[in-house]
C-alpha cells in the first residue's frame, strides 16, 4: 500500500496536461560509392514517455528498421528491397489515438542528403492481445485502440523520396515518431 500511494504521489508532481506517449524509431542506410546498394547502419533509439497515473498508454521499441535504396538512388525506403520496418508494441488500458511522424529531414546525412526530399511514413497493426490488427495507412491516419486492456504490435515504413537529382553517397539515419495521445 505504501508503494502505491508514493507512486500516486510521484505521478501528481510530475503531471503534465498532455497526455501523450512518444516513441522514437529510427531507419538508417549506408549507400556505398562503388557499389550502390543501400546496408543496414547501426543506429541508437531515443526513447521519451510521460508518465503519470491516468496515462495508460506505453509505446514499447521492438526493433528499428532500416532503408534500403533504389537503383536510381533517388529513393529510400524501408519497403525497398534490403529495408525493413521499424516495430513497437503499445500497451493500452484505453481508446487512444496511434499516428505515426515522420522527422521532415535526415538526422545523420550527406551535406545535401536532405534537400529536396519527402518524407512519408506509414504504419499497419497486429492484433498481440485484444489489440487492432489493421492494413496499411497513412501515418496521419489515426488508428483507435480498443477500450480495455490490449497490445498491438506496429510496423512502421519510412518512404523518402529525393524529388531533384540523387542521394549523395553516405551514411543516412531518418527517425519516426510512434504517437499515443
Amino acid at each position: 500500500m505504501k508503494i502505491n500511494k508514493s507512486l500516486a504521489a510521484w505521478a501528481r508532481q510530475y503531471r503534465s496536461p498532455v497526455k501523450v506517449t512518444l516513441a522514437f524509431l529510427l531507419a538508417g542506410a549506408v549507400l556505398g560509392q562503388a557499389t550502390e546498394q543501400a546496408f543496414a547502419a547501426s543506429t541508437g533509439v531515443n526513447f521519451g514517455v510521460n508518465i503519470y497515473v491516468d496515462n495508460s498508454c506505453t509505446v514499447q521499441l521492438v526493433q528499428n528498421g532500416t532503408m534500403g535504396v533504389n537503383p536510381a538512388k533517388t529513393q529510400m525506403s524501408s519497403k525497398i528491397a534490403g529495408g525493413t520496418a521499424g516495430i513497437a508494441d503499445v500497451y493500452s488500458l484505453r481508446n487512444y489515438d496511434v499516428t505515426v511522424d515522420a522527422v521532415n529531414y535526415f538526422l545523420l546525412a550527406p551535406t545535401t542528403g536532405s534537400d529536396a526530399t519527402t518524407f512519408t511514413p506509414t504504419f499497419s497493426g497486429t492484433s498481440i492481445n485484444r489489440g487492432r490488427t489493421f492494413a496499411e495507412r497513412p501515418g496521419n491516419q489515426a488508428m483507435r485502440l480498443r477500450t480495455g486492456y490490449s497490445i498491438t504490435r506496429i510496423n512502421v515504413n519510412l518512404v523518402v523520396n529525393k524529388l531533384t537529382g540523387t542521394f549523395p553517397s553516405g551514411d543516412y539515419v531518418a527517425g519516426t515518431i510512434v504517437r499515443c495521445e
